[in-house]
């Protein structure tokens, strides 16, 4: 199976979060604003993951269906 470390960055769905500007924001606050202009909201940055955020994503603004299913199946990604 996975460890927490190899799947941190990782949403269940197989996305890398970790490349995502929502999360990559951290670290740079130039590409920060560049997000909030682009219409995320201030608050929800930086992205910690879907993983972190329980399924919700900064981009989606919602829940998402597959976290849920792979919460409910006790699985680590959608293909399990």
């Amino acid at each position: 199976m996975f460890n927490e470390a190899e799947v941190k960055d990782i949403a269940p769905c197989g996305t890398y979060c970790g490349g995502c500007p929502a999360y990559l924001c951290k670290d740079n606050p130039e590409l920060l604003e560049q997000v909030v202009a682009k219409g995320l909201k201030r608050e929800d940055l930086p992205c910690p993951g879907c993983r972190e955020h329980k399924g919700k994503c900064a981009f989606t603004n919602g829940d998402c269906a597959t976290y849920d299913c792979v919460q409910q199946h006790k699985v680590t990604f959608c293909f399990e």
